[in-house]
């Protein structure tokens, strides 16, 4: 049975140095299974209730896996390489600020310029305003923040816990800045709903000579859509064509939502037949932008296509063709639209049900609004 099993089982600091101590007297053959075996400890180990991760042998017991996987085995070191993963691929920001917290205090290898970024990026996702605040001072206590990764990070962190100001001073005092360095700093304007600035800010990029890429263009066209500035959008689609940007995806699917806020629909439409393998993002992006547009029968016609090719509709589907079908009263296939949410359990959905509400109130039909 595979030892990450038996590591999930553990309820204890005690149960997991004992399986540690037997792994130890029958060692396993190879130097990977043994760092994946530190690795699983850990993890589990920070999983614990606070009252037992955090208890002085807990801290004690972390520290001594740290040091001994930062002897035994290559970089990346353990406690790095767990951090990167509980706030990427394991979506635990918190976890990862406890392990954070454990790296601090105990006599082990503590946080390197590897460390931060991933430490910021926890608290962007939490949010955690205070704890980044206070990790950006050991940053700079500790002389890191020459390292653009941390920079980078840091406007990200600032962004997201809506704090612009704060991310606009760590961008402003890089010396040398890069792509990401632009983009985090547009993406943040636009996400905090300051579109004009972004532009602004995009349009300085472009004068101090950098290419944007596919992260630069969705949040240009981002802000285009807000501001329905349609003549940057159409530069943005042009450069999009001279470069040949991939518009299968996120791209396709902005440049289609900022035609249709400016009103194009036509425009947008081209953009939509353009793409031979569409996802759900791109049929979401057309059947919205009609349905915004009063455009009801081709929303629900595209709605129909949709199904034709075999792409299932979510959540956003599903607002947008509700919203259609409550304008042109098309009371069945709200029905259908019902009853297709409440077997796919997006019912629930606090828009799916606004949207639920709303069409049968507009369809005459009270009861099934109820």
């Amino acid at each position: 049975m595979a030892e990450s099993w038996f590591v999930s089982q553990c309820s204890s600091v005690a149960s997991l140095m004992q399986l540690h101590a037997r792994h130890i007297v029958m060692p396993s053959t190879s130097s990977t299974n043994h760092h994946q075996h530190l690795y699983h400890l850990l993890s589990k180990l920070l999983s614990l209730p606070l009252s037992s991760s955090f208890s002085s042998s807990a801290s004690a017991y972390a520290s001594s896996l740290i040091s001994f996987s930062s002897q035994t085995n290559p970089p990346p070191p353990l406690h790095n390489l767990l951090i990167r993963d509980l706030t990427t691929s394991q979506r635990s920001p918190l976890l990862a600020l406890r392990l954070f917290l454990l790296l601090l205090h105990g006599p082990s290898p503590g946080p390197d310029s590897h460390t931060f970024p991933f430490v910021f990026l926890a608290c962007a996702d939490l949010p955690a305003l205070r704890f980044g605040q206070s990790t950006h001072s050991l940053a700079i206590k500790n002389g890191l923040l020459s390292h653009l990764h941390i920079a980078n990070s840091l406007i990200t962190m600032y962004s997201r816990c809506s704090q612009l100001a704060s991310a606009r001073q760590v961008f402003d005092e890089i010396p040398l800045k890069d792509l990401v360095s632009w983009n985090s700093i547009i993406s943040g304007y636009v996400k905090m709903g300051f579109p004009s600035e972004a532009l602004g800010l995009f349009r300085q990029m472009l004068s101090d000579g950098w290419d944007p890429n596919d992260v630069t263009v969705l949040g240009a066209l981002a802000a285009c859509s807000k501001l329905g500035d349609l003549k940057m959008g159409k530069w943005l689609h042009s450069y999009v064509q001279a470069t040949k940007l991939n518009t299968a995806s996120f791209v396709g699917s902005a440049l289609i939502v900022m035609y249709a806020k400016c009103g194009f629909l036509e425009e947008a439409r081209r953009v939509f037949d353009g793409i031979k393998r569409k996802d759900p993002y791109i049929w979401n992006s057309m059947i919205t932008g009609y349905a915004q547009n009063g455009m009801s029968n081709k929303a629900i016609a595209l709605f129909h296509s949709m199904k034709e090719s075999n792409v299932k509709p979510d959540k956003i589907t599903l607002v947008g063709v509700l919203s259609a079908c409550a304008s042109v009263g098309a009371l069945d296939l709200g029905k259908q639209l019902d009853e297709y949410a409440f077997n796919k359990g997006l019912h629930t959905n606090v828009f799916v049900g606004t949207a639920l509400i709303d069409m049968y109130g507009k369809c005459g039909y009270l009861d099934g609004a109820i």
